[in-house]
């Protein structure tokens, strides 16, 4: 994972599944919230297609994406992680294989659940909460000063560390209080930083070209001390505008439920209709006398 393109396809990845919960979660809040029902969440979202519930999200994002990562460090470190002397070797890549693995695991767990196949009722909130927590370990490590990496590397990688322990304990609570949203708000947050942080540290530390870009990028002195602390503060920016961007979001679609054509685009909910029977009607202005079975739709 040591060029452009993995930090870039990593950040790419937590940036699109934050921004898609951050709809689905702002959109049945203010829907819950208009019909005065009581709000629950959820750890993952379906799409609808002709009628039909498919679990884009646990099948594309949480399971196919890290496993394109899993086989991807495999084939990039020659799967051998044991030289001719007995030596461990490419063990940075043998973490991020680790971490692609647990992250698949809980897809299956999902899917499982999701499939109603035999499986323990929240095991796919332990496996999510695991995967995040271990990524947080791996980050700490991986900026241990014992690895010899220049400080702006160091740092780069260690501003992750409390994002992702924030995840892991926000999906917990989650588990256990499903009718509050301050939980998903805050998966939503850190993930939403770690997409956009993971894809300026790609900038900061490599070069794009060539492709995947593996050469540093000489613009960036990785030993200058004023350099690690520049990026301190880039990443309190990074909580802002992030945070700025979910504020505004919220504000947006509540204004866009309150007009009912671009309610229909965000995939408002349709209106309930059933059938009823009148019966003893009698209109004499008009002397219109309907049938008994006659019917009248009524919104539910």
């Amino acid at each position: 994972m040591g060029d452009f393109a993995a930090h870039v396809f990593e950040g790419a990845l937590f940036l699109c599944i934050s921004l898609w919960w951050i709809f689905h979660v702002f959109r049945q809040y203010i829907q819950t919230t208009q019909s005065g029902k009581q709000y629950k969440s959820y750890l993952s979202y379906h799409v609808t297609i002709k009628g039909k519930q498919i679990p884009f999200e646990s099948l594309f994002f949480k399971t196919f994406c890290p496993f394109i990562g899993l086989v991807t460090d495999l084939f990039n470190e020659h799967w051998t992680f044991v030289d001719k002397e007995n030596h461990f070797i490419h063990i940075v890549g043998l973490q991020h294989i680790v971490i692609h693995s647990l992250f698949v695991l809980h897809g299956i767990s999902d899917l499982m659940e999701y499939y109603k196949l035999p499986a323990i009722k929240g095991m796919k909130y332990f496996t999510f909460s695991m995967a995040l927590f271990w990524f947080s370990l791996e980050f700490y490590f991986h900026s241990d000063p014992n690895m010899h990496k220049p400080p702006l590397e160091n740092e780069l990688h260690r501003l992750g560390i409390p994002l992702t322990a924030l995840a892991g304990l926000a999906v917990l609570v989650e588990c256990y209080h499903r009718d509050l949203i301050l939980p998903q708000i805050l998966r939503c947050l850190c993930t939403l930083t770690l997409g956009t942080w993971y894809i300026y540290l790609a900038n900061v530390l490599f070069l794009p070209t060539p492709f995947p870009g593996r050469l540093h990028n000489p613009a960036w002195d990785q030993h200058d001390e004023r350099n690690v602390h520049f990026i301190v503060a880039a990443f309190g920016l990074h909580l802002i505008f992030n945070m700025m961007f979910m504020m505004t979001s919220f504000v947006v679609m509540s204004v866009c439920y309150k007009v009912p054509c671009l309610e229909r685009l965000l995939g408002g909910q349709r209106k309930n209709y059933h059938y009823s029977s009148l019966q003893n009607f009698d209109n004499t202005e008009t002397g219109f006398m309907p049938e008994k079975d006659s019917l009248i739709l009524n919104e539910v």
